[in-house]
């Protein structure tokens, strides 16, 4: 009898770690890792790989090895394109059972909280080093992340960029769900394939004479071939159609590229970036659930919004503290963790919390 109960146990308990691990799509959260992992590297330490990689004193294969890593994380664009691949593999996902209303408060509850709060942060920080507070035709499309319509200056050490982007494949997919597309594969890859090649013949957009000249137009693919991908995994379109239409838009960017942006046509980054994902994709049944893992991907959206315009600030900080024992970078990565993991349960889960609870009210179901 006892033998019985303990089966019966462990039967529940292996059951309940099943649907754990159901419940997080794994390869998401080592694909989220590597994205903001090379983002920093790109942003923090790119140059320092570049000296390294040229430094004729370094043994011939360290200097190959740092040659790689500041070609793949030059100006943290291959990351980026990660994390787009990821958000329209992900927002697919979840459109497939959430209504836009639905949709468009969770979003809100996600995004906004942290956003808001990292942009004060910053112009706390701006102000404590006698930089003058934006005026609010500044401040007010800032915080809604409506700029591009109004020529507002980018924040967060210009990374708002990419939450301009977000927003807008947020509005264009929930409008998609409104009139039940986003279940209906081969016609939203149909939709995806043709606003691209739409935006491909407009005029660039947003305008600009820096690095972010028309990101929207050039970076938009991304989040369709994640959608894309995800319409493959789960068999609503044609493979054939998918894959080509995953190619023709793939390419479509790559021209972009050189007709707004040319210095980047330089680098490989968005075809790294892609194969890592889909290598990822394809592997996607063996990667395992790990602890260090399900914690930095939570950290994800707190490490983006914080790592660029902060890290100044807490390398000066450490120059005071003067702690001899640990490499000073090493001391700037604990205390950006430890900054980004207390925002993150203070404001971003509770935010995410606020956000299920209200559709949850709203829309009567379970949280």
């Amino acid at each position: 009898m006892k033998f019985s109960l303990y089966k019966v146990e462990l039967s529940i308990h292996n059951n309940a770690l099943i649907n754990m691990n159901h419940s997080r799509i794994i390869f998401l959260d080592y694909m989220r890792v590597i994205a903001f992992t090379l983002v920093v590297i790109g942003h923090q330490f790119n140059n320092e790989l570049r000296k390294m990689a040229a430094d004729v004193s370094t043994h011939t294969t360290l200097r190959t090895l740092y040659s790689i890593m500041a070609d793949a994380s030059a100006g943290g664009a291959m990351g980026v394109v990660i994390f787009f691949l990821v958000s329209g593999y992900i927002i697919t996902y979840v459109l497939q059972n959430e209504r836009p209303l639905e949709f468009y408060l969770k979003r809100i509850f996600r995004i906004y909280p942290l956003y808001i709060f990292a942009v004060f942060c910053e112009i706390a920080l701006q102000l404590y080093n006698g930089i003058p507070t934006p005026p609010l035709t500044v401040i007010i499309p800032r915080l809604l992340l409506i700029g591009d319509f109004f020529d507002t200056p980018l924040a967060l050490g210009e990374v708002e960029w990419t939450l301009r982007v977000e927003i807008l494949f947020y509005l264009f997919m929930g409008v998609l769900r409104g009139i039940n597309i986003t279940n209906k594969g081969n016609v939203l890859i149909g939709i995806f394939v043709i606003t691209t090649f739409v935006l491909f013949e407009m005029p660039p957009f947003p305008l600009s004479i820096n690095f972010h000249n028309a990101y929207l137009t050039i970076y938009i693919p991304f989040l369709f071939i994640g959608a894309a991908i995800f319409c493959l995994e789960k068999n609503v379109a044609n493979p054939l159609f998918a894959v080509i239409s995953i190619l023709s838009m793939f390419y479509m960017h790559l021209i972009l590229i050189e007709r707004y942006s040319p210095a980047w046509g330089r680098f490989n980054y968005a075809f790294i970036g892609t194969a890592i994902f889909l290598s990822s994709w394809l592997l996607r049944k063996y990667f395992v659930q790990t602890k260090w893992c399900s914690f930095f991907a939570e950290l994800t959206y707190a490490i983006y919004l914080f790592h660029k315009w902060i890290w100044d600030f807490l390398s000066l900080t450490v120059k005071k503290l003067d702690f001899s024992l640990l490499n000073s970078n090493v001391q700037i990565i604990v205390l950006l963790i430890t900054i980004c993991t207390i925002s993150n349960r203070l404001i971003e889960v509770r935010g995410v919390r606020v956000g299920k609870y209200l559709t949850s009210r709203l829309f009567k179901k379970s949280a």
